[in-house]
């Protein structure tokens, strides 16, 4: 028989599911390097975590992943690439990952790949706002996702 699977809403089953998913996070994230800890946390017993452990997880709809992935030419100057991150993460980006290559002629190529589901702003507004970072001289979308 194969597995079937059911989307429900969490309001409608027992909190152990819930900490079963805190658990996992605890220890995923490393604020607890235990399960005896993660569990004592989380206010429920070893059996019930390895009981449901491999059955429960979250679902994560794919809008809720938006994947942006940028190149760009920044201007060799101290500060600038921090500057940027910082001005991504107020508009609400999550960075994921960042590549800077040794930088030549006084350029530096960069990379970085960031979440949008929080962004405050259309991506759209947000390369725009980007390409008007004094020293940012190029902005290249390589992926969307």
């Amino acid at each position: 028989m194969s597995e079937k699977y059911y989307v429900v809403n969490k309001d409608v089953l027992p909190s152990v599911f819930e900490k079963v998913v805190y658990v996992k996070k605890l220890l995923y994230t490393g604020k607890c390097k235990t399960i005896n800890e993660a569990v004592k946390q989380a206010g429920i017993s070893r059996s019930a975590f390895y009981k449901y452990k491999d059955d429960i997880s979250v679902y994560v709809e794919k809008n809720d992943r938006f994947i942006l992935s940028l190149n760009l030419i920044l201007s060799d100057r101290k500060g600038l690439l921090s500057g940027l991150l910082t001005l991504l993460s107020n508009y609400g980006a999550s960075i994921l990952t960042i590549n800077q290559n040794i930088p030549f002629d006084d350029i530096a190529p960069v990379s970085v790949s960031l979440t949008t589901h929080d962004l405050t702003c259309s991506t759209e507004e947000l390369i725009n706002i980007i390409s008007e970072v004094d020293g940012i001289l190029k902005v290249d979308v390589i992926g969307k996702n």
